[in-house]
């Protein structure tokens, strides 16, 4: 099973082709960013994606028997197990649909890195989800399972899908197949969490004259890229870029959409923000159309911030702490159980179930039986109170090891890194192969 979020990226790569085949500079700009971290909805894609990898290599038709069997544990930060299986579930389902109607005379390659034909042999490529080919329609499938529910994402002349095409068909050629110059190619994208018009299953289709065209186009962005000064053009495709945190055009795009009135960061911390009762209807609908995009680009500034001050970047008026620590129990459950039981008199069956109770649900336990005890809340006050004294020493306090940003008003000690970076996010020049 292929681990997602360990993928090797190609700097001319299919997924980000939409935004580097537009603003030709964002490469360069993102190569001069640190390594940052992966968002929670990337890295919720990333299992959904592998379960959905696991289920179609090993031939289960069950998603949720595939995640049992598979042994993935997996984290939920912006969606729940069962949203989860049952998204895995439609793209599994819509996937055998199409294996079950061109089986067995067809050709499956799964997870399959292709490269992108390029004039200088670059680094261009990606690694396609499902790629089906049927020799006797002289037709390719080109699927993509998308798990994001706020970004629906369109089929209709993808760069991505048409960047799978093209590298697909190459590879497919060596093998003796796709030469015709009449393959048909059909380009799905499954999001089964996301609305869209055309169903949560979209296709579109093409022929080897749109990929030969589209060859040519993805080499002329390319050569853009490498220009010394390459062109930096904001938009939409913004929120996915590297060097979204640190790139003043887009910060001026950001500006200029939701706060026009207001010329940088400067201008608006010491104007204040504008009243929403004095807002026009127009700009209301303006500013909630970027509500979305101001919020991602706001976590990705933090996500940056909290990487560079990681690697001893100093950010001015933050610093590092530990994250606050939280309490676990402390020592062998039964006999933790044990205590519980004579500290409260009650059974340490009730603090030992199929496992040992939360401290939560043990300290309310443990009051209850006082208060039942005693008879009142006033009398059992002491009571309650000792009680939690005795409970202490069978608990420790976890910090987990993680640090986090935070105003130098905090109280927490400072962690100070040694470690120092070089950091220039917006170079005047680079280039891209060095």
């Amino acid at each position: 099973m292929t681990d997602h979020s360990g993928r090797t990226h190609s700097v001319f790569g299919a997924s980000s082709a939409n935004r580097w085949m537009k603003c030709h500079g964002s490469i360069q700009r993102a190569a001069g960013m640190p390594v940052g971290l992966s968002s929670g909805y990337a890295m919720d894609g990333e299992e959904a994606h592998e379960l959905l990898e696991y289920a179609l290599s090993n031939g289960y038709a069950s998603a949720s028997e595939a995640k049992v069997m598979s042994g993935i544990k997996w984290e939920h930060r912006h969606d729940r197990e069962d949203e989860r299986l049952e998204a895995v579930q439609l793209a599994l389902n819509h996937i055998q649909e199409l294996l079950d109607a061109y089986q067995p005379d067809c050709v499956v390659m799964l997870e399959t890195r292709f490269m992108f034909p390029t004039a200088d042999n670059d680094d261009a490529g990606g690694t396609a989800d499902v790629i089906i080919f049927v020799p006797d329609l002289d037709m390719m499938i080109i699927a993509d399972y998308k798990h994001g529910s706020g970004f629906v994402v369109g089929v209709q002349e993808n760069p991505q899908l048409l960047f799978y095409a093209v590298g697909a068909r190459q590879e497919l050629r060596r093998q003796g197949y796709c030469n015709s110059g009449r393959t048909l190619y059909r380009m799905v994208i499954m999001q089964p969490r996301g609305f869209h018009k055309e169903g949560i299953m979209r296709e579109w289709s093409c022929d080897d004259r749109r990929l030969d065209d589209f060859i040519a186009e993805a080499n002329f962005a390319i050569d853009r890229c490498k220009d010394p000064v390459p062109a930096i053009v904001p938009g939409k495709y913004c929120r996915w870029c590297p060097a979204v945190s640190a790139c003043p055009e887009a910060e001026q795009h950001r500006m200029t959409k939701v706060l026009p009135t207001y010329n940088d960061p400067g201008s608006l911390k010491s104007a204040g923000l504008p009243k929403p009762t004095e807002l026009s209807v127009e700009r209301v609908g303006e500013i909630l159309a970027m509500r979305e995009f101001v919020e991602e680009w706001l976590d990705a500034v933090h996500a940056q911030a909290v990487t560079l001050a990681r690697s001893g970047v100093k950010i001015p008026g933050f610093k590092l702490v530990m994250a606050q620590a939280r309490s676990k129990w402390y020592g062998e459950e039964r006999q933790i159980a044990a205590s519980l039981g004579h500290i409260s008199g009650l059974s340490p069956a009730l603090f030992l179930r199929e496992k040992l109770v939360t401290m939560t649900e043990a300290k309310r336990l443990v009051k209850d039986a006082i208060y039942q005890r005693l008879g009142s809340k006033t009398n059992a006050k002491k009571a309650v109170e000792e009680a939690n004294k005795a409970i202490a020493p069978l608990t420790i306090k976890d910090t987990s090891g993680n640090l986090m940003l935070a105003s130098y008003d905090d109280k927490r000690p400072e962690i100070d890194l040694a470690k120092s970076i070089a950091y220039n996010p917006v170079p005047n020049s680079s280039t891209i192969n060095q």
